[in-house]
Formats: structure tokens, C-alpha cells, sequence
């Protein structure tokens, strides 16, 4: 090959190497097409304004018209919570949250205060919500609160709040109707049930058993009515009252003691407390059927007045053979209580 020719040869295969070296550079250095990402909003995940907020510490809640408030303490109850004319009883699946305030009124003019003034909600163990208060009273005489607080006024009250019998309720969260917030950690710190209606299962006391251990000789709640079983006792009959024995039966007689603590006349009478005898086996082997007056085998039906205590006695008949264990007694939806009765002679 002549040199020419190998220079020609040279300088071509030069060209075409600086342009696989021009190509790759325009390949690497190339601007990546640009995209445009819309923000993505989920509604309702937005925490509303507020704080978190320390029991016995006072906050202001509300702008456009505020109130002080200072959440003092609270504790759980299964007893009947009275405010004004009403009481306010848990059922068997509840218990009742009592929270206990100072409201100050922080503005130049009077502002009206009552239970739905703030927005309330508990949060359960299992993360559901329970809204509003019962009903708020005042501490001084445990009337309603309902009333214009003139400026700078101070009032002690309490709220009660129906929440689940079960478990310690861990959250409270108080709004504002401009809501606002206060948020409060409620774990370890509502004094819990007193026995014997906490389960001592849980820890924390915050538990109210369904089914109570009772004692002869103490007042249990019932509803409106408090109820003592005073004592028990056989009867061989024939006849109480229109009541006959058949063969091989006896009559088992429970002397008690009512005593109305609510506001508003209780009737009473056989069937309202679901008296029922309760065998060593677990078997139920008696209901009530007649419930008579103290002293006379009579029967009775009537109201219970505010303030009255009444004792009458429940009439049960059972086969003579029963060996009795238990007593159980409730009202409506409310709580049982079991009184141990395997020591009474026939």
C-alpha cells in the first residue's frame, strides 16, 4: 500500500472515530424529558388547631369567644351521678367518666355556659370515639349549669360522660365551635373504680365488672333504688300471701331494704329486680314471685319517693332438696349483683 494510501486510510478511520465520540457525548449529555407531578390531598387527614393539653393546667378555648378552662380530675363510677333533676346510671356494658372543671370567663362581656359548649369525645381502647357530655352541673349544690357567666367569673363544675365498662379510656379531645382543640392523655390519670366493682384483672382500675360480688348489710346501686339484702330465710308454708307450695317445695324469703336516691319517684314491686336463687351446680332454680310488706304477707306495688327507704321482703318457692349458692339481683339494663347465701339453715 502507498503511503497516500495509508494516509487517506488513516485520516478516515480519524473522522469516523470523532464522530462515534461526538455521538456518544450527544447520547450521555441528552436533557431527560421533564415531568410534572400533581400533589396528591386525602381529605380528612388535616389535624384541626389545637394543643396538648396537661390536666390542672388552664387554656383558653375558642377565638371568636373564648372561655377558660382547667381540667382539674377525673374518675370513673358505676354509682348514679346526679345533676338537677336527673341521675345519670351506667349500664352493664358502661361506665361513667366524671370530669371535673373550672370555667373562667376571659372576655368584657358575660358568656353563656352549659353542657354543649365545648364538644367532647373520648377515645376508646379500641380507637373509637364516644361524643358528648350527659349533662354539666355545678359543684357547689350539683345543680345544672346553665347560666351567662359575667366577666371574669370563675364556676366549678363537672361533666359526666357515658364511656364503655371495659378498659382505660386513653384520649380526650375538647373543640371549640371554631374548632379549636384541646387534647388531653387521659392514661394514669382518672382515679379508677373502687372495689368490688373494679376487675382486678386490670391494673389500672378502669374496668366495671357486669356481675358484682355483694355483701349482706351494704347498699348496692340499683338503678335509682340503692338495695340492701338484709337477710334469708326459709319458710315451710303451706301459703304466703295467694302463693301455695306444692309437694316438696319451700319458700325462701329475702328481707331487703330499698332506698331511693334519685329525683323522681321509683315503682317497685316483685319483678323489678329480677330476684333469682342460684343452685351449687350453677343452675338457676328459683325466680321471684311475690314481694310482700315488712310485717304483712301482703303483697306490694308502688312507688318509692325521693328520700324513702322501704323494706319488704321477696318471695321465692324452689324444691326442698336445692342447695342454694346464690342471689342475684338486678335492675333493667343495669349492672347484677351476687350475694352468697350457701350459709343460711333450713
Amino acid at each position: 500500500m502507498s503511503k497516500l494510501t495509508r494516509s487517506g486510510a488513516l485520516i478516515a478511520a480519524l473522522i469516523f472515530a470523532s464522530g462515534l465520540t461526538l455521538a456518544n457525548a450527544a447520547t450521555k449529555t441528552k436533557p431527560k424529558p421533564k415531568t410534572t407531578t400533581q400533589p396528591h390531598y386525602v381529605q380528612g387527614t388535616t389535624q384541626l388547631k389545637g394543643e396538648y393539653a396537661e390536666m390542672g393546667k388552664t387554656y383558653t378555648l375558642g377565638k371568636e369567644d373564648p372561655l377558660n378552662i382547667n381540667l382539674k380530675s377525673a374518675e370513673y363510677t358505676i354509682e348514679p351521678i346526679k345533676i338537677g333533676e336527673t341521675s345519670y346510671v351506667p349500664t352493664a356494658d358502661e361506665k361513667l367518666l366524671v370530669l371535673h372543671f373550672t370555667y373562667h370567663n376571659p372576655q368584657p362581656r358575660e358568656r353563656f355556659t352549659r353542657w354543649d359548649s365545648f364538644d367532647f369525645t373520648i377515645v376508646d381502647p379500641q380507637d373509637e370515639n364516644h361524643e358528648g357530655l350527659v349533662d354539666l352541673g355545678m359543684e357547689k349544690d350539683k345543680s345544672t349549669c346553665s347560666m351567662d357567666l359575667k366577666p371574669a367569673q370563675k364556676i366549678d363544675v363537672y361533666g359526666v360522660m357515658r364511656v364503655p365498662a371495659k378498659g382505660e379510656m386513653p384520649k380526650l379531645i375538647i373543640k371549640s365551635s371554631d374548632q379549636l382543640v384541646l387534647r388531653y392523655n387521659l392514661k394514669g390519670k382518672v382515679k379508677g373504680l373502687s372495689e368490688p366493682y373494679a376487675d382486678t384483672s386490670d391494673k389500672t382500675g378502669a374496668t366495671a365488672l357486669a356481675k358484682v360480688p355483694a355483701n349482706m348489710g351494704v347498699y348496692y346501686p340499683l338503678s335509682n333504688l340503692e338495695v340492701k339484702l338484709d337477710k334469708v330465710e326459709y319458710s315451710i308454708g303451706p301459703t304466703m300471701g295467694e302463693t301455695e307450695l306444692d309437694e316438696s317445695e319451700v319458700f325462701l324469703v329475702a328481707t331487703i331494704t330499698a332506698k331511693n336516691v334519685g329525683t323522681s319517684p321509683e315503682f317497685m314491686r316483685w319483678d323489678s329486680f329480677d330476684g333469682k336463687i342460684i343452685d351449687v351446680d350453677g343452675v338457676e332454680a328459683a325466680d321471684c314471685v311475690d314481694m310482700f310488706q315488712k310485717s304483712k304477707d301482703k303483697t306490694y306495688g308502688g312507688d318509692v319517693q325521693p328520700g324513702q327507704e322501704l323494706t319488704v321482703r321477696c318471695i321465692f318457692k324452689m324444691p326442698d332438696d336445692t342447695d342454694v349458692k346464690t342471689l342475684s339481683m338486678h335492675y333493667d339494663a343495669n349492672r347484677t349483683f351476687l350475694f352468697d347465701i350457701s350459709n343460711i339453715q333450713k
